[in-house]
């Protein structure tokens, strides 16, 4: 399964990284636009991106942790998101729900904790 690096570019100008293996670039840019703030692109693990530095002004968001479970065969992922402040633990599990993220088919999504965090 390729693995995608996901890059998001806070409003303030801020840029993060985050690493998703998913089936296809569409499946990864779907769970993006679905729970990421800004503006962000996918790209495969190989690609080389330089950063630049913007004016810091800082942004509130939300840091995610999540348990995806599949029940059939107990598989289970766990990893940290950071999404847009208006996200909720709903709408990441409607997002990420039946999705193939580090290689679990999630049939189970559970949000462990959701805090609000300054970039």
């Amino acid at each position: 399964m390729p693995k995608f690096k996901v890059e998001e570019t806070f409003t303030n100008g801020v840029r993060q990284n985050t690493y998703i293996s998913a089936v296809s670039e569409t499946a990864a840019l779907e769970i993006c636009t679905a729970i990421y703030g800004g503006q962000h692109q996918a790209f495969e693990e190989s690609t080389s991106i330089t950063t630049e530095q913007a004016a810091l002004t800082p942004v509130s968001y939300k840091r995610a942790k999540i348990m995806l479970k599949n029940v059939a065969t107990s598989d289970v992922t766990f990893f940290d998101l950071v999404v847009k402040a208006t996200v909720s633990d709903l709408d990441i599990e409607a997002a990420l729900k039946n999705k193939t993220i580090n290689g679990v088919n999630a049939d189970t999504v559970t949000v462990l904790s959701i805090n609000k965090v300054t970039v």
